[in-house]
């Protein structure tokens, strides 16, 4: 009894944080993608390239996240509990780099729908990304300088 009350309180274990932290991710990933309620075989293929490069997985546990972040956006609510997630693990530098996958995510088709760019611009506000490095990060991906 006393062990099972001590793993309800227990700190979560290095791979859930992780897994947690992949899914938060994973997560805004579709939000953007989803925002202009087109999402096709370009957007896919941008989702798959960003989060097996940002978390270095690939194959069938590229394929499961993937998946599994699918099915999970499709019954999210509200982001804020993953936004609460990745405010309490990433660094500034970390945050902008997930905002730079934002814009490559909006801009996977070859244009960014002005949902998409409102999509992102509402997580970076949530996720104190300053207004400098969403604007940067737009150019840094369209390739305008």
């Amino acid at each position: 009894m006393i062990a099972a009350l001590k793993s309800l309180f227990a700190p979560p274990d290095q791979a859930d944080s992780e897994n947690a932290l992949r899914m938060a991710g994973a997560l805004l990933l579709l939000e953007v993608a989803a925002a202009d309620f087109e999402f096709g075989k370009m957007e896919r293929g941008m989702l798959q390239q960003r989060l097996g490069k940002k978390f270095d997985i690939a194959g069938g546990e590229l394929d499961r996240l993937v998946d599994d972040a699918m099915r999970e956006h499709d019954l999210t609510v509200s982001l804020h509990e993953q936004v609460d997630l990745l405010n309490a693990h990433y660094d500034a530098a970390q945050k902008r780099g997930l905002i730079q996958d934002l814009w490559a995510m909006a801009y996977a088709d070859g244009e960014i729908h002005h949902y998409e760019e409102a999509a992102i611009r509402r997580l970076a506000d949530l996720l104190y990304v300053p207004h400098r490095d969403f604007i940067q990060t737009k150019h840094e991906v369209t390739g305008l300088s």
